[in-house]
């Protein structure tokens, strides 16, 4: 670990934070995959075995994507790849299991495998920064916000923490600009028009700059619906904003 790692971790460990987990996801010393020693996060092996999602760089352009959504209230969509094995394991151990680390390794392989390939390589922003239209990338990233009795019982929002590491790559701050106003049954175990149903209505906005496009960030996407409903609720307030959709998997059910 650099000394701002370490001293980060010192003060965590006096304020009693959870600095061992925190520890963990800062330095390592073998893959997070296949736990084989690499001076990686996600070994070169590992890799090689993550397929791409599609070509289309904006999901929402794939008809294979679009004809399993709620109608998008949304203008781009990019996630890594489909809601498989490595995906799979890594939302379910950064979700349920409080592993941070599962956080840092999808957000890495967000900004490498979109970000960089797909996001900033469309607008030749890589080559030549200063001469790149930059209107594509969002001037924010808002987390999904969990209810506070979904927070109070796991004692993080996952999607926050997605949107930290997604800062620390991208150098695009982030800010908890929505808020969960109900609680809302769990979505994965629904059918599509009753995810719908459960969260309409489930979020408020509450921008307070002068931003012109937004990035949402969550975990996994399904049919779509919890991000329609935050889109609407930005959209409320702010009918001309442009609003992207990062997310880390898609499992598409119809």
């Amino acid at each position: 670990m650099g000394s701002w790692q370490k001293g980060l971790v010192q003060g965590l460990k006096k304020a009693g934070l959870g600095y061992r987990r925190l520890a963990l996801s800062l330095s390592h010393r073998q893959c997070y995959l296949c736990r084989q020693s690499s001076k990686d996060l996600i070994c070169g092996y590992c890799e090689h075995f993550i397929s791409p999602l599609t070509t289309h760089d904006n999901l929402l352009t794939s008809p294979d994507i679009l004809k399993y959504l709620d109608t998008p209230q949304y203008d781009y969509l990019y996630a890594i790849g489909d809601y498989v094995w490595p995906f799979d394991f890594m939302v379910r151990d950064l979700k349920f299991n409080n592993k941070p680390v599962a956080g840092r390794a999808l957000a890495s392989l967000f900004y490498q495998r979109v970000f960089m390939l797909k996001i900033m390589a469309v607008n030749n922003v890589c080559e030549a920064p200063e001469k790149s239209d930059t209107s594509m990338l969002p001037e924010i990233l808002i987390p999904v916000p969990l209810s506070l009795r979904r927070y109070w019982q796991r004692g993080y929002n996952q999607s926050q923490v997605l949107a930290d590491w997604l800062t620390t790559h991208t150098h695009i701050p982030n800010a908890p600009l929505l808020r969960r106003v109900r609680h809302t049954k769990a979505q994965a175990n629904l059918q599509k028009q009753d995810r719908i149903n459960n969260v309409d209505q489930a979020f408020e906005c509450c921008l307070n700059g002068d931003y012109k496009h937004i990035a949402i960030i969550d975990d996994v996407l399904t049919t779509g619906a919890t991000m329609n409903s935050a889109a609407r609720a930005v959209l409320e307030q702010n009918p001309h904003m442009t609003i992207s959709v990062w997310c880390m998997a898609v499992t598409l059910v119809s």
